[in-house]
This record gives C-alpha cells, structure tokens and sequence, in this order.
C-alpha cells in the first residue's frame, strides 16, 4: 500500500503507466511475480507436483493483492473482501502457473517479443488510457506510449520509487508473457476438437423419427416400504459400491451459543439523557478564568450547522421536506411549529434524534433555469478538448459571474462563448422545466429553495454553473429541518458485562450440559454441521475463518469449548461436537439418505425377477400381461421419440425410451429395470428414416461451445491428475 501511495505523488504519465499496468495486471488475472518459489523455506503453504509454494512468497503475493483491491475499491477496512478470497485468488494463480508451465516450456510454446508487445499495446487498459492518446487525433499513440515507459526505464538506479515502478511494469510483462503461451496452448486444443458431422446427421434423424410401443410395467411403489427390511449390511454394501458419490473431504459438526452485542436499557437512558441535555443552554465552569462560560442548547444556538457537526453522528443536511415526505410521527409534531421548535428526543430504529424547525419556504413542483458550464479537466462528461484545472475554472466563473451580475443581459453573449454545455450552449443556456431530483443535489437545491431571478454560481460533479432560475411551477409548503442523531451502541460497560457472561458460561459447561444450560439463560444452541477446512461462512454468524481453523487444529478434540468474538456484532461460545475423518462417513451419518436407494434396489431386484420369469414363458406382450395377472386395459400404448423422456403414467426414464428407440420392431425386448419401474413389451411400429437435409448448422451449434469450455476443461484434467497439497487452511 505504501508503494501504490508512493505512485500515486509521483508525475502524472508515471502514474498512469504503472497505474493502468496494474489495473490490467489484476483485470486479465495475471498476478504473478515471476520469482523462483523454490526458496528451500520448511514453511508452505502447499505444492503442485511436489514443487513447495513457499509462505513468504505467498504472503507477499497476498499483500499486493490486498494493496491492488484498495486502490481499486477504496475498500481500505475490508468490508467486502476476505483473506480466504485473497488466498483463493493467489493459490489458483499461482497453481495454474505451476501446472502450466511444464506443457508450455515442454512443447516449446512460447512468444516473441514482437508478439509480447503486440499483447500489451492491444490491452484495453492501455490502448484506451487517455494518457496514451495522441492529443491533437484523440486516438492511441505508440510514441507517447514508448516515452513513457522509456522515462521510467532511463531513471532506474536513481530513484527507489522509480525502480519499484519499473519491478512493477517487468512483472506486468511476465505475466502478459505467461498469458500468451497459455493462450496457445488452448489455442491448440481447441483445434483438436470437433463434432462429427455424422453424429450430427444420426441425431437429427433420431429426433425426428417417432415409434409407438406396447408394453407392461412394474412400478416400483406398487411394493410398500414397509414390507422390506434394510439392515446396516444393506447400507454398508451401497455405501462401498458407491463410494465415489459418498466420499467426503474431513468435516467437523459444532454447537454454538450466541451472545449478541446490543446496548442495554441503561445505554438506552443515557443516550436519551445525553440529548436532553443538549436541547437547552448549560453552564460550565473555566477554571482558567475562576469563571463560567455558557454553552448554547439546541434551542438557542444559531449555528445549527456548526452545533449539528458537533455532536452529531450524521451531517447537517439543509433539505426542505415537504408533508408526505416526514414520518407521521415527526410530522404530527412539528409540521405547524414556528422556526426554532426542537422536537425530542424521539427514536427512529437504533437512532436517537433532536429534531429543529430551521426554516419555511414555497417549494415549487418544477423549475426552470439557464446556466453556463465552465468545466474542468477530469469533470463528469467534461470534453476531451477540455485541459483546464479545477484551480483555473474557478478563476474564470468567478470571472464571469462578477460580468453577468453587473449586467444580466451579457448572460447570452457569454454562454455563446464559453459554455461546456454543447446542448444548453445552442438554446442561450435554456435547461427547459425539470423536477429537483433530475440535477445534481447542488443545482437542484439552489434552483427550488431560490426564487425566481436568483444568479448564483454552483458547483457540482460536472464543473462550475453560473445558473439563473427563470421560473418556477406552483408549489406547496415545505420546512427545513436540521436534526442531530446520534446512533446507539454498547458503551464498554455493557461490552465488559457482555464478554463476562458468555465467558463464564464457557467456562462452565461441559459437553453434555451445553444445551441444557443455554436454553436455561434464555439462548438457543444453534448447531452447524459438515464444516470443512477452507470454509469461511458460518450460518448464523457469517464469515469467521477463526472459528472454522480452531476446529481444525491438530490438538483439537470432541468436547472442546472455546470463546470466540465475531467482529462487533456478539461473542460465540463454540462447542466441537463431532470430528469427522476424509473418506467415507459412517453408517448412521448417511443411512436416512441411502434407506429409500436401497429400498429402490431391492424393489429392483423383486420385480426384475418377476418381469424375467413372465417373460420367459412370453411371445407377446397380452401373453406377458396375463402371466403378470395385469388387464389388458392396463397394457401400455404409447408413441415416443429419442427427444422424450417421460412415459405416460410412469414418469421420467430417459434409459428406457433410448433403449426402446434402437429395438427390432415385433420382437419382445429383455426386462428393462427404469428408474421408476421394471418394464417388457415390444416396438410396434417405427416411422421411417428420414434424411433431415443439412446438418451443418447442428455442427456449429455444437462445436464452439465445446471449443469454449475446452481451456477451463484442460485445467481440470490438469488439477485431476496432478499431486497438489493444499494447506492454506491452516495459515488463513
């Protein structure tokens, strides 16, 4: 963060070179240092192939990617970032790094330097960088793009700020460097891919081609559940032969008690105490006088501005408001008080307030004014042409607001000449009639709150206006209400009494007595199950790695209690309630969910037994309805086509109506266990094929998406078949 400062106060171009190499650095998801990060350290954070990603070289990587998320959002305290997802960035950049750079350098992939800078100068975010342009074309210019980087390469070695800016730019290249040969090498395996044009031809015409069945089915909840048993053998033998469905990362189960941080009933007393006071004049003595000095209330001051800064925790805000736009409750209260009336204190949510009537006015529904923009250099929509400082447009309005007042009727022959607003400049100024909320806060206040006539000079996001208003619509009355508002919180006794609580009831409880002794104070033990080693997010409590990494810890063991604080929002009382080990749960851990698929297979199994031995002694499908005492009403006749999945009357089996689709006409197919029932019959009658014309358009349809998803596929059967150890978890 101190370097990003430290280029920030350095010259402008140098700025932005860095600046903008940076932003792509981090947009295109290039982050990497180019260093060795074989360093010998015994600290790791993990390894690809058994090559260490070292701890120093990581946390270093982290740090810059926490400095680069601060520049980018302004977000210095974190609100929306954690250090999991900076972790996460980090370890894929630096696995896809590890992974790809032995198939790069292998096959000889790699990029000139002619393509390098090709890459870079193509980047958006410096072709479009403005700095870049030429100023006289308005488009990119290589020239000013090479003196840039030239100033900063022939001032190494005389500045320690110009040589971190330069290390910054050669890891730039590095990166774009990497990005080209791992660009390539997609490139080649999306050559490799394509769709076959006769599979495309085979499944248009299967689509297209329908077949009516007759047959019988079994359903599988025509056999109660209740007539089968399922023992622990059952589930285990499920559980073993599908394993890979079943098989888990290590997790752990925990109970926890909440103890909310909220101001007592006495913070409450006092804050309402506090702003009491503040309503009328008190007296305090000087003891550097021997006397005793006067302090204005709320009700006296006339510096309601200065008094709301103060003591206020919101800023003075001098809106007029009109009726519907009060809460009926403070409407009800000052709405026909006379100016200077102090309401409160009276609470909005967690927001103790002292409400004043500062002033009245007429407030017009719309208005209608002309103005002249003088703009600035970085303004909102400011022109390009336009190289003027803030410094220098304030110079000049100052200027010609002090012309224009003297004499109103320059306004027109001014604006001819040096409006920025190209639109309003050919209508002499004339903005037409708007509603306060459609300009800027400032325009808008000073168009509605002054009357018809007022010259005023106004600054807002875009530059600096010299507005005349020149009419306004009929209105209705409004009041300004100035309000000092301070919000509740804990003080520290309240923390201290709350922190003592939840610690002795950590302390004295054990694993047994947990709930009951929570419940007894009035808590209610939340329970979260199948925490794993890297998760961060803990329902009820948000994000807390602490507590997931305690869980964790080598030492750690069932029973465990330990006291936790979750940021400002409570203390956590945790409870390590069940340590489950990688690999297959136990039986009791997974038994509600396997119950009903066992039940399912041995269903299966009856009914296939059933369906074979009726169809043994079968040629038609009336012959196998009477040997399963089925009606003949009951016989299945449907028409299907390979696109549909759902049998009438049976539901989804995709397996079944494919099978169906490929069988010989008028002969009796095998028993077939579905998904939802064991079915037999025979294909009746099946349309002819039918070319479907060009298949081409099914080729393309099919083809760039697989092509698409071939780099992220490539990457996965890279991470699948490579030694990679992960022990992030234990350091972030």
């Amino acid at each position: 963060m101190a370097t990003l400062e430290r280029i920030r106060k350095s010259s402008g171009l140098l700025v932005v070179v860095i600046g903008m190499a940076m932003m792509a650095f981090i947009l295109t998801d290039l982050l990497s240092s180019g260093n060795s990060f074989l360093r010998g350290s015994a600290n790791a954070v993990g390894s690809v192939n058994g090559d260490k990603i070292d701890i120093q070289e990581f946390n270093r990587l982290m740090d810059q990617a926490r400095a680069t998320y601060v520049a980018n959002t302004q977000d210095a305290t974190f609100q929306n970032a954690t250090d999991k997802q900076f972790a996460d960035q980090v370890w894929n950049r630096l696995l896809r790094e590890k992974l790809y750079a032995g198939i790069t350098e292998g096959n000889g992939i790699t990029i000139s330097e002619k393509e390098l800078y090709e890459r870079i100068i193509n980047n958006p975010n410096i072709r479009d960088n403005q700095s870049f342009k030429d100023q006289n074309t308005g488009q990119f210019s290589e020239a000013v793009f090479r003196q840039a980087l030239s100033q900063i390469q022939g001032q190494r070695g005389t500045d320690p700020q110009v040589d971190e800016m330069w290390t910054s730019w050669v890891e730039f290249e590095q990166a774009m460097e990497e990005q080209g040969g791992y660009d390539k090498l997609h490139k080649l395996a999306q050559s490799a891919v394509y769709y076959p044009e006769a599979l495309a031809k085979n499944l248009l015409n299967e689509q297209g081609q329908n077949f009516r069945g007759r047959f019988v089915a079994l359903r599988y909840t025509d056999i109660p559940d209740s007539t089968l048993e399922v023992s622990d053998s059952d589930i285990s033998t499920y559980l073993s032969k599908n394993a890979d469905q079943y098989e888990r990362e290590a997790q752990r189960d925990i109970l926890y008690v909440n103890f909310p941080i909220e101001a007592s009933e006495r913070d409450k007393q006092e804050m309402q105490d506090e702003l009491s006071e503040l309503r009328t004049d008190r007296i305090l003595p000087n003891e550097a006088t021997g006397t005793t000095d006067t302090i204005k209330g709320f009700e006296q001051t006339e510096e309601d501005s200065l008094f709301i800064t103060i003591h206020s925790d919101i800023p003075y805000d001098k809106t007029y408001y009109k009726k519907e736009d009060l809460l009926p409750a403070l409407d009800s209260a000052i709405w026909d008080a006379p100016i200077g009336f102090v309401h409160g204190p009276y609470v909005e949510g967690t927001v103790y307030q002292l409400a004043k009537v500062t002033g009245r006015i007429t407030l017009p529904d719309s208005a209608k004014a002309r103005h002249i923009l003088i703009a600035y250099q970085g303004a909102e929509r400011a022109a390009q042409t336009v190289v003027r400082t803030p410094m220098e447009a304030k110079s000049i309005a100052d200027s010609v607001f002090a012309y224009i007042r003297e004499d109103i009727s320059r306004f027109d022959e001014v604006n001819d000449s040096l409006s920025d607003d190209v639109v309003a400049q050919t209508k002499s100024g004339d903005l037409g009639w708007f509603q306060q909320n459609s300009m800027a806060r400032p325009f808008g206040d000073f168009c509605f709150y002054r009357e018809i006539g007022a010259l005023g000079m106004v600054y807002t996001n875009f530059g600096i206006h010299i507005v005349e208003i020149t009419d306004q619509s009929d209105g209705e009355e409004a009041i300004q209400v100035a309000r000092v508002a301070r919000n509740l919180q804990p003080t520290e006794r309240t923390l201290n009494d709350l922190y003592n609580k939840a610690s002795s009831f950590a302390s004295s409880v054990d694993q047994e007595g947990f709930g009951a002794k929570a419940e007894e104070q009035g808590y209610s033990p939340r329970p979260v199950t199948a925490l794993e080693e890297f998760d961060e997010n803990i329902s009820g409590l948000g994000n807390n790695r602490a507590i997931v990494r305690w869980t964790f810890e080598d030492d750690r063991s069932v029973g465990d209690i330990q006291l936790f604080s979750n940021g400002t929002k409570s203390y956590v009382v945790v409870l390590l309630d069940r340590i489950k080990e990688e690999g297959l749960p136990d039986i009791s851990e997974v038994e509600l969910n396997i119950r009903p698929k066992v039940l399912v297979e041995k269903k299966k199994e009856m009914l296939l037994k059933k369906m074979e031995a009726a169809a043994s002694s079968s040629t038609t499908v009336e012959e196998l309805a009477a040997a399963l005492e089925i009606e003949a009403d009951k016989i299945f006749d449907q028409k299907l086509n390979f696109t549909q999945v759902n049998v009438t009357g049976v539901g989804g089996e995709p397996g079944f109506v494919a099978m169906m689709s490929s069988h010989p006409i008028n002969e009796l197919f095998p028993p077939f266990a579905g998904d939802r029932a064991v079915f037999c019959g025979m294909v009746v009658e099946r349309d002819p094929t039918v070319e479907q014309g060009d298949h081409q358009s099914l080729v393309d349809q099919n083809l760039q998406p697989m092509r698409t998803r071939m780099p992220s596929a490539l990457f996965q059967a890279m991470e699948k078949t490579a030694r990679i150890k992960d022990m992030r978890a234990k350091y972030y």
